[in-house]
């Protein structure tokens, strides 16, 4: 008896310790298009009309983030406390569910229910072009213009901090780049972003400019704050111009 009930609390850990792992390794998308991403010791929670970054813990099947901090001129550490449960499905959704107050007041007292990106996929998404414009921030964010067709054909023009890229050039994405861009493509909820529009106002950012050519439509989107559903795609849009074989453009394509 004792070693059976050792075996299935051995098992009861495996599981719960299992279900941490799906729900910290995933980045978990909202129907608005925002969600929630773990990160080793910080969580990032993007809801309606807000963006928090917490510290956070997994207990059984209870998620709590907190802040901790201090006053001026107060040497004691306060700590407040939001708890959720959590209710998972194996690796595809999650639900956490506000326990108490200050949870409640997080969350806008519902509980909101996420989906991990990687079932957020649409095969028939076939783009023909796609360009981005990245501007500057107070840093050292590098400007672009970039476009790409749907054969791989590419072209840069690469403004303050895109050294040694400053000007035009041009070049051609491997197979494995291409693949790797309609991947992400497929993963951006591209027919959900056409009703997107950002709702806060945040500073220090790059302002994003994204054109999309796909399925004989037209996604256009403004942001310097974008949802997590593309950040991938502009993460790997951003990257591209360190990673392609570039040679300079004489002809100075035309970035409409």
């Amino acid at each position: 008896m004792k070693k059976t009930l050792t075996l299935l609390l051995t098992s009861l850990n495996f599981l719960a310790y299992s279900q941490i792992k799906n729900v910290k390794n995933v980045k978990w998308l909202s129907t608005n298009l925002g969600g929630i991403s773990f990160y080793k010791d910080q969580l990032n929670w993007r809801g309606d009309n807000f963006d928090v970054l917490k510290r956070y813990y997994i207990s059984n099947d209870t998620l709590v983030m907190f802040d901790r901090y201090t006053w001026n001129r107060d040497t004691t550490w306060h700590t407040d406390l939001f708890k959720f449960k959590m209710v998972i499905k194996g690796d595809k959704s999650l639900t956490i569910i506000p326990l108490d107050q200050k949870a409640k007041e997080l969350a806008q007292g519902k509980m909101n229910q996420f989906t991990n990106i990687k079932y957020i996929y649409d095969e028939s998404i076939k783009f023909s072009r796609i360009h981005l414009n990245a501007g500057l921030c107070y840093g050292t964010c590098p400007e672009l213009s970039i476009d790409i067709d749907d054969t791989g054909t590419y072209y840069l023009n690469g403004g303050e901090y895109a050294e040694p890229y400053k000007g035009y050039f041009k070049g051609r994405l491997s197979v494995k780049q291409l693949d790797t861009l309609n991947y992400y493509i497929k993963h951006s909820a591209i027919e959900q972003m056409q009703t997107w529009t950002q709702k806060l106002t945040v500073m220090d950012t790059p302002p994003y400019s994204l054109i999309l050519y796909y399925n004989g439509k037209k996604l256009s989107v403004s942001t310097n704050w974008p949802p997590n559903v593309i950040e991938d795609l502009l993460k790997y849009l951003m990257s591209t111009y360190r990673k392609v074989n570039l040679i300079p453009d004489p002809d100075k394509h035309e970035f409409n």
